[in-house]
């Protein structure tokens, strides 16, 4: 194996490679679609043998400090609105700190041509990523890993070849809520996401709909929301891959990134099916709050008549008083755990991947009561 050196060059990867340079640049670039796979393979194999480090476009100056990259998809709203990205951010930031690292916050809107976007905006700027819970289809996670960076997915459970994951049991926790529900006599019960594309998403579907099935209760009662502003019937298969054809997954196609105008579409969707659950367990506690409003103007304030569990167990989200039962994930303590990985891992990057899984845990609010009319 060929040994890491910190002055490595372009020129350097291309005779590992076996390539000119222009190939290389065309690899880091992404401009590599009529490219021989074995080709670019070989290149991205010598970028990591190597330990390559591409400088910034902008300064040929070598600096002795280093760079976290804190990296969010922007999918619908600003991703630092609720306290889910700035709990993360707060605890990579204070690890960052302490190590004498400085922070680089990137909003991506769409990776479309990713590998470009890379090289304009992370090459030579950073020493490490953290990557904000990655939608499933995005090129984001594979085209940083071929870099050769060290590189954390937050909020992504899978295992992926070169990277390490933080990340709650996502299906474990919804499984936990629905069979709350279940236990106290709910039989209509469904699952509503804003994020179908978001792997956290698909597995609390998984474990709420595992639940159902398991619990005995008609599935004809059981259903499935999810919004999606793009490519529905894919996403609707994605989903599809992990709970089967046992009920149904509804699709909203929504253009409005408003997520009142959504929770309006699905009790319009409620009022054509004549369906109205008894309990809904949604994505998080910001769509149980959108939904209650819709709820209320329509004369639905008893939760003994409609109840309601979320995610992240935001203190600041109540229901007419009340405390959301929900999900309390240790985001700061995993924003933590992810920049010490990136860190352990810049000073020996021979340390192996880790898929990290914190505890989370079920707090009783008073929005979850047993069914008034079962």
């Amino acid at each position: 194996m060929a040994t890491p050196r910190t002055n490595t060059t372009i020129r350097d990867v291309a005779q590992l490679a076996k390539v000119s340079t222009a190939t290389v640049s065309h690899v880091l670039h992404g401009r590599d679609e009529r490219m021989a796979p074995k080709t670019r393979e070989r290149v991205l194999s010598a970028i990591r043998e190597l330990r390559y480090r591409p400088t910034a476009f902008d300064s040929n100056v070598e600096t002795t400090s280093r760079q976290l990259a804190f990296v969010l998809e922007e999918q619908g709203q600003h991703p630092l609105s609720n306290s889910y990205g700035t709990q993360l951010l707060d605890g990579v930031w204070e690890t960052c700190s302490f190590a004498g690292w400085s922070v680089g916050l990137y909003i991506e809107k769409q990776w479309d041509g990713a590998g470009g976007l890379i090289r304009r905006n992370f090459d030579g700027r950073c020493d490490g990523i953290v990557l904000i819970a990655p939608s499933i289809d995005s090129p984001a996670p594979r085209q940083f890993a071929e870099r050769g960076l060290p590189l954390v997915l937050l909020g992504r459970e899978r295992p992926m070849l070169g990277v390490c994951t933080v990340d709650i049991n996502n299906e474990e926790c919804a499984a936990e809520l629905t069979r709350r529900m279940i236990a106290l006599g709910h039989r209509r019960i469904a699952y509503v996401t804003t994020s179908p594309r978001q792997e956290s998403s698909v597995l609390r579907a998984t474990g709420f709909a595992r639940s159902a099935i398991e619990s005995g209760i008609p599935l004809n009662g059981v259903r499935i929301f999810q919004r999606e502003q793009v490519n529905a019937d894919r996403v609707d298969q994605t989903v599809r891959e992990y709970i089967g054809d046992r009920f149904p997954v509804e699709t909203i196609v929504h253009t409005n990134e408003y997520s009142g105008n959504f929770a309006q579409q699905v009790f319009e969707r409620f009022d054509a099916q004549h369906y109205l659950p008894t309990a809904i367990l949604c994505f998080n506690d910001d769509l149980v709050n959108n939904l209650n409003q819709v709820a209320q103007s329509r004369g639905i304030t008893d939760p003994r008549q409609l109840s309601w569990a979320g995610f992240d167990a935001n203190p600041s989200i109540k229901i007419d008083g009340r405390a959301i039962t929900s999900v309390w994930q240790p985001l700061y303590e995993m924003g933590r755990a992810a920049a010490q990985l990136i860190l352990e891992r810049c000073e020996n990057p021979e340390l192996p991947n880790v898929n990290l899984q914190v505890s989370a845990r079920m707090v009783e609010g008073e929005t979850l009561l047993p069914v008034l009319n079962p």
